[in-house]
């Protein structure tokens, strides 16, 4: 069985591990996650399902379809092995794709930046999931149980983000990690779309709270959610990350900008409130980041209009 694509960080890993060992974790009807003995996770993909930051993709069938939870793989020269009878999943000649976000050009115009958040929020409103945390977009909205519950403290942590109090922003994360629901619980999600800001704009507009975001928060998180989102932090801090949410960040915050309304409609079929979350966490970063761009005066002239 052949892979069809794998991530360069993919590559790397099993070529830096062959002999080693990995355990299947979790089992769903288009994925595969398996972890090694040091919770490092790699992902086996269908092609229907968007590129993962360490993953690689084939067309599922009823071989790898019968792989269950706690069967071992072996790294080999080739690829994955499973064992029990399992596929070999062969990777040798492809070309590797490389999901970590590179910024040439950022947009730094502050009225042009509101334009395009407030496109965004459009969108969340109209076609996003409200399953997670989106209806606290706007408070006018139905609120389901998860908004209510955590409301207040994610209402506290974007406050001290925007008005640059870093103590209290790096105290408050733990008040908001690890809830909703899913192998990335939805507060994970929006947080994991602050980060990808903060990787973004890191070296032209330095800040303490991208400091926490990208060196605290994956300490933070450790043990204090599920393993995948734990991964899913520790590599956002990295700039890495799955295939549409990198494409959205990059066409978001480039200087010519993509379409926003498509490539957010690639964003949200992750998940069933996933991808949505996310892009929930790009929009909460908008007075921070006008702020830095100079704009304070843009975005509530916008709001005028």
């Amino acid at each position: 069985m052949r892979a069809d694509a794998i991530t360069r960080d993919c590559l790397t890993y099993l070529k830096q591990n062959r002999g080693r060992y990995l355990r299947v974790h979790s089992v769903f009807q288009r994925a595969i996650n398996l972890v090694d003995d040091n919770n490092q996770l790699l992902a086996i993909l269908d092609n229907t399902k968007d590129q993962g930051a360490i993953s690689l993709q084939l067309d599922f069938d009823t071989t790898i379809s019968a792989i269950l939870p706690g069967d071992l793989a072996e790294i080999t020269n080739v690829g994955l092995e499973f064992l029990r009878g399992g596929p070999v999943i062969d990777i040798k000649g492809i070309k590797p794709d490389n999901l970590t976000i590179q910024m040439r050009r950022l947009c730094t115009d502050p009225v042009e930046m509101v334009d395009r958040y407030n496109k965004l929020r459009r969108f969340i409103i109209e076609e996003g999931s409200m399953d997670g945390l989106a209806p606290l977009i706007d408070q006018s909205l139905p609120q389901n149980n998860y908004c209510n519950f955590v409301a207040d403290n994610l209402s506290d942590l974007v406050s001290w983000m925007e008005q640059n109090q870093v103590k209290k922003f790096r105290n408050g994360l733990s008040g908001v990690l690890g809830f909703g629901p899913g192998l990335t619980p939805s507060t994970d999600d929006l947080l994991t779309g602050l980060m990808l800001v903060a990787f973004v704009l890191r070296k032209d507009h330095p800040n303490p709270i991208f400091d926490v975001l990208l060196k605290d928060l994956p300490k933070i998180a450790l043990g204090k959610t599920t393993l995948i989102s734990e991964e899913m932090i520790r590599l956002a801090a990295q700039g890495k990350t799955s295939n549409s949410y990198k494409s959205f960040v990059t066409g978001f915050f480039g200087r010519n900008p993509g379409n926003v309304r498509q490539l957010a409609k690639q964003v949200i079929k992750t998940g069933a409130s996933s991808g949505t979350d996310f892009l929930y966490g790009i929009y909460a970063s908008q007075t921070m980041v006008i702020n830095l761009l100079g704009g304070k005066n843009a975005e509530s002239s916008s709001q005028k209009e």
